[in-house]
């Protein structure tokens, strides 16, 4: 067990480790604190892995790894991606289960992160800055270098893969670029977007339709 309970916990797995797993049986107690990880942060199957929203987990460091999920229970409280800058995170392509955040999303300046054909559900805020980038497809080509699976390296391909799903449960004002491509994208809050921002879609789609609030409308 893993017991982190105080806003002042804080672990660092890295920036020599490949990644913090969570494996059958083990319990990520996390109420309160925070984890800077280099690598894969990865609940298996039969862990108990439900960091609370007061706890943060922040990838570090340069291009690959980032949040998995092998469990159909696993949540996330809060993610921050704030790698150096230029750099990309993933979702892990390997991992069979979506991304369940219960706090907050928020990606830094000069941060990209790829869904990876995968479905990530934020029920906080999602926050993104004018040089930031959400993509919901692969990237055009990965490196084998990068590898970003957890079970396996991942060889290089042509841009024939697009999809994902991006539910956000808040108000979300996009700053920087959006890329559906052939995704789905569902903002049950209100949905606006700064002078900054770019939304591209190529066959997906983008859905406001604002049950959470009461002022029903998109700004553009």
């Amino acid at each position: 067990t893993l017991t982190m309970n105080n806003s002042a916990s804080l672990l660092t797995v890295g920036p020599n480790f490949n990644w913090l797993e969570f494996r059958t049986g083990s319990t990520a107690a996390l109420t309160n604190g925070t984890i800077n990880a280099y690598g894969w942060v990865i609940p298996r199957a039969g862990s108990t892995f439900n960091p609370s929203s007061n706890f943060t987990i922040v990838f570090k460091g340069t291009s690959g790894v980032g949040p998995s999920n092998f469990s159909t229970t696993a949540t996330y409280g809060n993610i921050v991606i704030d790698k150096d800058p230029g750099s990309t995170t993933y979702f892990d392509l390997s991992a069979p289960q979506p991304l369940y955040i219960t706090g907050d999303l928020s990606i830094s300046a000069q941060n990209k992160f790829f869904i990876q054909n995968h479905s990530v559900f934020v029920q906080g805020i999602l926050t993104d800055m004018s040089t930031s980038e959400i993509h919901l497809g692969l990237p055009p080509i990965k490196s084998e270098m990068e590898a970003n699976a957890s079970e396996k390296p991942y060889t290089d391909h042509p841009p024939l893969f697009r999809g994902g799903i991006l539910e956000i449960d808040t108000d979300f004002t996009l700053n920087g670029l959006l890329d559906i491509g052939d995704g789905d994208v569902l903002v049950k809050g209100r949905l606006a977007s700064s002078p900054s921002s770019s939304i591209l879609i190529n066959g997906g789609s983008l859905i406001s339709d604002a049950p959470n609030h009461g002022d029903k409308g998109w700004q553009y």
